[in-house]
């Protein structure tokens, strides 16, 4: 997993949330007007039995780990990445269903983003996750650069309180 950001990045953390070898990112993004919001970066394993046997059952638990840290945190929180689940499933669901984020492409749409080397058939397996007072500017999905997924691009504003 590799983070880019123009941002200045606070407190940078890489960890497995449950299994070795399955990393996740956390940390803070520097706005240029000096705010700090939150970044979370996962991908849970995929759904390959053959290479994550556990994986399956792990995915909720991960995504848990990660509720519990959302609800810990004061600041506007985002959460990304390829989720390897479809946005109608009930894991998914679990990241929505206390009503602190929201998954910015309800009501906007599918944005098949899986897999780019397929006409026939595709999946929404990227998702974008926000917390209040974040609003959705621009959401769209970018074309092919050589990877099984398409990017998905975002641009988001951050009101004042």
């Amino acid at each position: 997993m590799i983070l880019y950001s123009r941002l200045p990045l606070i407190g940078t953390r890489v960890q497995n949330l449950l299994q070795r070898g399955v990393p996740s990112i956390r940390t803070h993004l520097r706005l240029p007007d000096g705010r700090q919001v939150t970044f979370f970066g996962i991908h849970p394993t995929p759904p390959i039995p053959d290479n994550y046997p556990d994986g399956v059952e792990l995915r909720g638990e991960a995504l848990q780990k990660v509720m519990t840290l959302v609800w810990q945190d004061a600041r506007p929180v985002i959460v990304a990445s390829d989720f390897n689940d479809v946005s109608w499933s009930s894991t998914i669901h679990q990241l929505t269903r206390g009503g602190e984020l929201h998954d910015v492409s309800e009501g906007r749409g599918l944005y098949n983003t899986f897999d780019a080397r397929s006409a026939l058939a595709r999946w929404p397996l990227n998702h974008f996750f926000v917390s209040e007072p974040f609003q959705i500017v621009a959401l769209k999905r970018l074309p092919d650069v050589g990877s099984d997924h398409f990017p998905l691009y975002i641009e988001l504003a951050l009101p004042r309180e």
